[in-house]
């Protein structure tokens, strides 16, 4: 389905206008370009290499013997990229056959400790390829071939291309064994590829399809609400809500009803809350599909977004770019992740966002904008289908509209409120404090006397107990309250407590008092003359937020004044800020110690970072950032002690050699980001790895050992270990992530006694040396 192109128009051409806001205007120093529609010849661009399927999808078998059961599907979660194919089941046992899918021929043999482990590229005559990875063993002949380029360049690792016909295969033939080299337990993983490479769904093969068992439709458990502007208001804050949904009756088809029916019965969800939204919001859901006869959680293929017969979103994951596989961090809700509350699939498209998957979908869309409805309750559709067109789906209501807006003011020791020109209040709840409980009367504004200072209401402004007025409209959408607090400020100076919190654009302040604050607090930003809209939590708490755009020369200073029981308070926050835009990058220099450059599209949008010091470097932040070109650190060396002294770059939860300089002459020393953002630091490492646990034997013609190969600090050079036998060099392989290495090759030695030595090194250069002594028995 594909928007009215009228509708289309209307709808993006306002995506990122700013809600209706008492706050002041913000200048920003970033571009306004960004804020537009994906033009008709970038979606082009994008989708034209997707746009059909060049391939006989009937001409593919399944690749192994192992079993038809999945342990992860295609395009699912990895925290740097969307996986490339699918995990089938071997049962956490190794060995089973691995076969062609099609005719072809061997095209690239990859071999390494990490990742994939061993794999295989077949060519396909049509130019598409199959990929098997994790493997335990070639066949023979591949098995030779590979030994013969191992021991030709001198080392395990190996990415080798091969020119057609080299090896050519059939289909049906034994080309590999299942393992479990390179991560994770043992399993196959196979792919689909096009001829740039590009993975495809192996499930759009009927076989395949079919071969695999899935009745089950896909399962809501929470929707998120975003706010995507630093005025928009989601239930009343300016903070992400996270609401369960509820699952309503299941619906089933049975007998010949299935036979028309299947794809088309859909589990219900209900979000029980009305969500009352203002401003451009970001839906996102945590959903999920699982085959049968498999525990494990698949994503989903196909959303569609809906508001009331509208559909403002849809996502289908058949396909995907393999050097664009990294925006998983635009698809899927990065800061949600990295604050611990799950995956949640964004039903929306972040500018910069370039993966082909949104039906020609232009940027923005997806966001809710209240300007482009009518004010009031709307339903809000979600439908997930799998790739066997299971559907669930979940409905909610949703409120778009402006929370009701007033003014108090006193007259004579009278209260009167004063509804803005731009709301419409249909009642207003007077709450007195009784101890630690509220006492609350509800009054329609119909009840109250209308005067020219405003709405008389029932209560004196010196009553001894603090008051609290809030305001609701016909929708029923509350305004944040506001508090009315007896005495007056003492001349003496207060602290508040200041929590910031970092969201995309913006930073969430909460402002705490020592005591009730008589009046709303001014917040100011660089030399703004009205302050911006703070809201109240309690008579001690207000909240606002402050957009990063006001930043000026790299500093957002921010000035809180307030006057409270104890007395009158005011802090001033400076907070370094450095903007960075696809279109000029930008440089960021910390203390003349750390200078980090991002040339032009080194970041897929505007972006803002922040540099927290820490004891060995700097972090930059926020790490949900996904990079496009990547950035260069650059550390310059203080450190008197250069040896052995290297800049790591924090990955997942570790750490990344990202450059060191052996002789310990140069003053400066430089690394990478490539995916993401994080931690820089710099650390000496003098430890050299640690060989143990060496067992050997030689049996019926075949030499035979193992033995632990650890490092804590810079981690393994595989390429530069080497292991000799009376000087002849041995290939053996590694696995990193058990520490172990082994060696069984069939070797002609004569009895004797032979002098094995394993010369180990890590990244930074430290060496270990290890030898021992293997006995040839006599025959």
């Amino acid at each position: 389905m594909v928007l009215h192109s009228t509708v289309t128009l209307l709808l993006f051409l306002s995506l990122f206008l700013a809600p209706r806001s008492p706050s002041p205007s913000i200048s920003s120093p970033l571009p306004n370009a960004d804020d537009l529609p994906t033009s008709d010849d970038k979606l082009s661009e994008i989708y034209a290499p997707f746009d059909s399927i060049r391939t006989d999808l009937e001409d593919y078998a399944w690749p192994t013997e192992a079993s038809t059961v999945l342990t992860s599907g295609f395009a699912e979660f990895r925290n740097t990229h969307f996986h490339a194919g699918i995990d089938i089941s071997t049962w956490n046992r190794t060995g089973y056959k691995v076969f062609a899918a099609r005719d072809g021929y061997i095209a690239r043999i990859r071999i390494s400790p990490y990742g994939y482990g061993k794999m295989l590229y077949v060519r396909h005559a049509d130019g598409y390829y199959t990929t098997y990875a994790h493997l335990q063993r070639f066949n023979d002949s591949i098995d030779e071939y590979a030994r013969v380029w191992q021991y030709k360049n001198g080392r395990y690792t190996l990415d080798l291309e091969l020119p057609p016909n080299e090896i050519p295969v059939r289909k049906g033939d034994v080309i590999a064994y299942s393992g479990d080299t390179g991560i994770g337990s043992p399993h196959l993983h196979f792919e689909i590829r096009d001829e740039r490479l590009n993975p495809v769904n192996p499930f759009l093969v009927p076989l395949f399809a079919e071969l695999v068992e899935d009745t089950t439709p896909p399962e809501f458990q929470e929707i998120v609400f975003t706010p995507l502007h630093y005025s928009a208001i989601v239930q009343g804050d300016h903070r992400p809500w996270i609401a369960r949904v509820k699952r309503q009756a299941r619906q089933t088809t049975v007998g010949l009803a299935r036979q028309t029916a299947v794809g088309q019965a859909r589990n219900q969800y209900q979000l029980e809350d009305v969500a009352h939204l203002t401003g451009p919001i970001g839906i996102g859901v945590k959903a999920f599909d699982r085959a049968n006869h498999s525990y494990h959680r698949n994503s989903i293929r196909t959303f569609e977004l809906y508001v009331d017969s509208l559909l403002l979103y849809t996502a289908r994951l058949d396909r995907f770019p393999a050097d664009e596989s990294k925006q998983i961090a635009l698809y899927y809700d990065w800061g949600l992740l990295q604050r611990g509350k799950g995956r949640f699939q964004k039903l929306y498209i972040e500018p910069g966002n370039r993966l082909p998957v949104y039906d020609r979908l232009p940027e923005g869309s997806g966001i809710l904008q209240p300007s482009l409805f009518a004010e009031g309750m709307h339903t809000l559709r979600i439908i997930a289908t799998d790739g066997r067109g299971h559907s669930s789906e979940l409905r909610g209501t949703i409120v778009l509209n402006h929370p009701p807006a007033f003014d108090l003011t006193t007259v004579d020791k009278t209260l009167y409120l004063k509804p803005a020109s731009t709301s419409t209040i249909e009642a207003i709840r007077l709450s007195w404090q009784h101890g630690k409980s509220w006492v609350t009367q509800r009054l329609p504004l119909t009840a109250l006397t209308s005067t020219e200072h405003g709405y008389l209401l029932p209560t004196k402004s010196a009553t001894p107990a603090i008051l609290r007025i809030e305001a609701e409209n016909r929708f029923g959408t509350t305004s944040a309250p506001h508090f009315v607090v007896p005495g007056t400020a003492r001349r003496n100076r207060v602290s508040l407590t200041i929590k910031e919190e970092f969201y995309r654009d913006y930073v969430y302040l909460t402002i705490t008092a020592p005591s009730a604050f008589l009046q709303k607090p001014r917040v100011m930003v660089g030399s703004q003359q009205q302050p911006l809209s703070a809201l109240a939590k309690d008579p001690r708490t207000y909240i606002a937020t402050v957009p990063l755009q006001a930043v000026n020369n790299n500093v957002l200073l921010i000035s809180i004044e307030g006057e409270t029981a104890g007395g009158i308070a005011e802090e001033r926050l400076e907070i370094p800020i450095y903007p960075i835009t696809p279109e000029r990058g930008g440089t960021i220099s910390v203390n003349d110690e750390l200078t980090v450059y991002f040339p032009p599209d080194a970041v897929y949008q505007p972006v803002f970072i922040r540099v927290a010091r820490t004891n060995n470097g700097y972090t930059l932040l926020p790490s949900d950032i996904v990079l496009n070109k990547g950035a260069t650190a650059e550390y310059y060396l203080t450190d008197a002690s250069r040896e052995r002294l290297g800049v790591f770059i924090a990955e997942g939860s570790g750490w990344r050699l990202a450059a060191h300089d052996p002789t310990g002459i140069s003053r400066t020393l430089t690394g990478r980001f490539t995916r993401q953002l994080g931690g820089v630091a710099l650390f000496h490492d003098y430890s050299a790895p640690s060989i143990s646990r060496f067992t050997s034997s030689y049996r019926r013609g075949r030499l035979s050992f193992s033995f632990r190969l650890s490092d804590t600090g810079s981690g393994i050079d595989y390429d530069r270990t080497r292991l000799t036998i009376n000087g002849e060099l041995l290939i053996a392989e590694y696995d990193p992530y058990r520490h172990h290495v082994k060696f069984d090759e069939r070797r002609d030695l004569p009895a004797g006694t032979y002098h094995l030595v394993i010369e180990a090194f890590d990244r930074m250069g430290n060496r270990s040396l290890s030898k021992h002594r293997v006995s040839v028995p006599s025959r």
